[in-house]
């Protein structure tokens, strides 16, 4: 397992995710989801967050799976995503259905799906390049 790969690439991935939600969740939330972002959102762990998703990818495309070309990237992105939507939104909607609409968590599974699959494009594509 290189480790150097794994930080590289982890680090990328994380400021990737942070500009992807900056876009989706900030920039666009408005016209992407009915209910509105709060206003007292503690960007710090949200920083984390996204620096913890983009390792995660980096750790399983490089550590576990060396997957090296963006398109299988893409592919393992999707799944990751699809599944960490769904656990996400499933546990929000089962603990209060108020905090998240049906057309909400539809919404975000698009979402993250979108943002997992080109964090982990990105984050193959440095383990293919890098030697």
């Amino acid at each position: 397992m290189n480790v150097k790969k794994i930080v590289v690439a982890g680090l990328a991935g994380g400021i990737l995710d942070w500009i992807l939600g900056a876009i989706f969740w900030g920039a666009l939330g408005s016209t992407l989801f009915e209910t509105p972002q709060p206003a007292n959102m503690n960007m710090t762990l949200i920083t984390f967050g996204c620096f913890t998703i983009g390792f995660l990818i980096a750790y399983i495309c490089i550590g576990l799976a060396n997957i090296t070309t963006a398109i299988a990237g893409i592919k393992v992105g999707a799944v990751l995503g699809l599944f960490n939507s769904l656990m996400a939104n499933l546990f929000t909607y089962a603990y209060d259905t108020s905090k998240i609409s049906i057309h909400d968590f539809i919404m975000d599974v698009i979402v993250q799906i979108i943002c997992f699959s080109l964090v982990a494009a990105l984050v193959a594509y440095i383990n293919g390049k890098m030697k």
